[in-house]
């Protein structure tokens, strides 16, 4: 199967039913995470499983991350192999990461120095409704058209979506 140029990086609770989502809606899929057993049921529906998060963002256009903590999107996103060391400019982080506001404001920051657009789009509701692809996110954004670009991935993954003005 071919890699996409989208990846979604954690899949736990939240993250796989929300990856498998996007996959049922027919958009090709690159996802991780660091337990691969996580992966095999996304994968079944069709997407590309990779080994490391360096394999999941090579030629990602969009990344999506769906991780546990503050520590674990700044690692990700920022940290040696992550994706600000491969990404191209104009390329976007989506992170749906419950993290602290200051982590937020540290990965957009980061993102922004590489040429790198980063939205923040944290989830409310449970894992429940993200199975039923009925999350609720809250984005921030500091581009409409950069909103644009993700708003499909967010309608995929759930009903309701409220744009709260700027990244933070």
């Amino acid at each position: 199967m071919e890699k996409s140029s989208i990846s979604f990086i954690g899949l736990g609770a939240m993250g796989q039913p929300m990856a498998s989502n996007i996959v049922k809606k027919g958009t090709a899929l690159t996802v991780f995470d660091v337990d691969a057993a996580r992966m095999e049921p996304v994968v079944v529906l069709g997407a590309t499983g990779a080994r490391s998060v360096g394999e999941a963002i090579a030629g990602a256009e969009i990344v999506i991350t769906m991780l546990p903590g503050t520590p674990h999107v700044e690692e990700v996103v920022t940290g040696a192999g992550g994706v600000l060391d491969s990404m191209a400019k104009g390329g976007v982080v989506l992170d749906m990461s419950t993290i602290a506001p200051s982590g937020t404001d540290r990965v957009a920051k980061a993102c922004a120095e590489k040429g790198v657009a980063f939205v923040d789009a944290p989830v409310g509701r449970l894992a429940y409704h993200a199975q039923r692809g009925e999350s609720l996110f809250m984005v921030g954004c500091d581009d409409d058209a950069v909103f644009e670009r993700v708003l499909p991935l967010l309608e995929a993954m759930g009903t309701t979506i409220h744009r709260c003005g700027g990244v933070g």
